[in-house]
C-alpha cells in the first residue's frame, strides 16, 4: 500500500472549496493518484486502457477550444497590457461575475474531482498551492444559457 493509497480521497460537507464561492452538494474526490483516476474513468465509461496501459478517451466532436473564444475581463489595472483583438477579446466585468455565478451553480451539483497542485520548485514559498476542480468527463455538457460575450 502506497502513502497515497491511505490518504482519504472523498469528503462530504463543508470543503476548501468553499472559500472560492464553489458549494458542492455531491462527492468531491480529492487527489486520486493515477490508478484511482484510470478506475474511476473506466469504471464510467469514459474511455477504455489500450495496449501497453495508456488510457484512451474518444472526445469527439469537441476536440479542443477555438483560439478565438479567449475573453479577458477589462478592468483598469492590466487594460494598458493586454493586446487587445481578435485573441485576446475584452470582456465585461458584470458577464464575468454572471458567467462565474452559472458555473459555479452548475459545478456545484456535479461530481467533482480536485487535485491540489504544489507550486513549481522556483516559484517563492510564499506562492499559494494551485487547485483545480473538474467533473467527470461523462458529465453532459450543454451550452450555457447565463449571458456571455457579444460576437459580431
Amino acid at each position: 500500500m502506497t502513502a497515497h493509497a491511505a490518504r482519504p480521497t472523498e469528503r462530504r460537507g463543508a470543503s476548501p472549496l468553499e472559500a472560492t464561492g464553489l458549494a458542492p452538494q455531491r462527492t468531491v474526490h480529492w487527489n486520486l493518484g493515477p490508478a484511482e483516476l484510470y478506475e474511476q474513468a473506466v469504471r464510467r465509461g469514459e474511455g477504455m486502457i489500450a495496449e501497453g496501459g495508456a488510457f484512451c478517451a474518444v472526445t469527439a466532436p469537441h476536440t479542443g477550444r477555438s483560439p478565438n473564444d479567449k475573453f479577458i475581463v477589462r478592468e483598469p489595472s492590466s487594460a494598458t497590457d493586454i493586446a487587445w483583438g481578435r485573441v485576446n477579446q475584452p470582456f465585461d466585468a458584470g458577464h464575468f461575475d454572471r458567467l462565474k455565478a452559472f458555473v459555479l451553480q452548475h459545478l456545484g451539483g456535479q461530481e467533482l474531482f480536485v487535485r491540489d497542485v504544489p507550486p513549481p520548485p522556483t516559484s517563492p514559498a510564499s506562492r499559494p498551492t494551485g487547485r483545480c476542480s473538474t467533473p467527470p468527463s461523462s458529465t453532459p455538457t450543454r451550452r450555457p444559457t447565463a449571458p456571455g460575450p457579444e460576437r459580431s
